[in-house]
């Protein structure tokens, strides 16, 4: 018996595509060019930046390298709102800026009644080159005993806004023509503003100076000039470091 195979015609179904179709494509997306890095902050630029905020009159620079200068904030014509009797210290690249009166006031306090005794708060503005300026408080005692102070404090309308306590070794004491001298330097905090400010609107204002042998406290004249100049010393400080963080600073690589 023959055996009979039947061919199967096999069919090969191309896929066909279609032309008309159009090809999805993902969009490109273009980085936006890097700026170019900012400048560094130089000594040079802190300078301009420090010396934008006043204006300065009777410049004069001594021997041993002290520039003294009257420095006013807030000129309004010919009148200055806020003078400041500046020095700075070329080879401690320094400034210091201190109310007029505060700095006749310390003089007195140097040089008080003979056999009085005399105390102030000293305040000024200090801004060493390439770091932000800063208000320093410099409470004095000038007396005829020891007190050993190391607090100070004040008291607006019966209650302390603002004390602070001297840290060890922090007051420095000497003698001077068989009288003592004992004074104490540290920074205001920019949060403390506000209670020095609060004190000086104050109608009723007292400053102490406490130690180991008891406390003093202030006369008027002393409390009045303070409270008189720490306002504008603090201004000052806020103008000066505005201008500095506006042109990029306080910090540069000091040279």
């Amino acid at each position: 018996m023959k055996r009979v195979f039947w061919l199967l015609p096999i069919f090969f179904v191309a896929a066909c595509s279609d032309d008309g179709a159009v090809a999805s494509t993902t969009p490109t997306t273009v980085a936006a060019p890097t700026p170019p890095p900012k400048p560094a902050y130089t000594p040079e630029d802190w300078k301009r930046d420090f010396a934008s905020t006043f204006e300065v009159s009777e410049s004069k620079t001594d021997s041993s390298g002290i520039t003294s200068y009257r420095a006013c904030f807030d000129l309004e014509g010919k009148k200055c709102s806020t003078l400041m009797s500046g020095m700075k210290d070329g080879f401690r690249k320094v400034d210091h800026l201190t109310p007029p009166l505060t700095a006749f006031h310390e003089y007195t306090v140097k040089y008080p009644k003979k056999g009085a005794a005399a105390s102030f708060v000293d305040l000024r503005v200090v801004a060493p080159q390439c770091r932000e300026a800063a208000t320093i408080l410099n409470p004095v005692l000038h007396a005829n005993t020891w007190l050993f102070m190391d607090k100070v404090a004040f008291m607006a309308d019966g209650d302390v806004v603002y004390e602070r306590t001297a840290e060890p070794q922090a007051v420095k004491r000497d003698t001077d023509d068989g009288r003592i001298w004992e004074k104490w330097t540290f920074k205001l905090e920019t949060a403390d503003y506000a209670k020095l400010e609060k004190f000086a609107a104050a109608q009723s204002k007292i400053i102490r100076l406490s130690g180991d042998k008891g406390y003093t406290t202030m006369s008027k004249e002393s409390v009045d000039v303070f409270a008189r100049d720490v306002i504008a010393t603090i201004k000052a400080t806020q103008t000066i470091n505005d201008a500095l963080t506006k042109g990029g600073g306080p910090s540069c690589a000091d040279l």
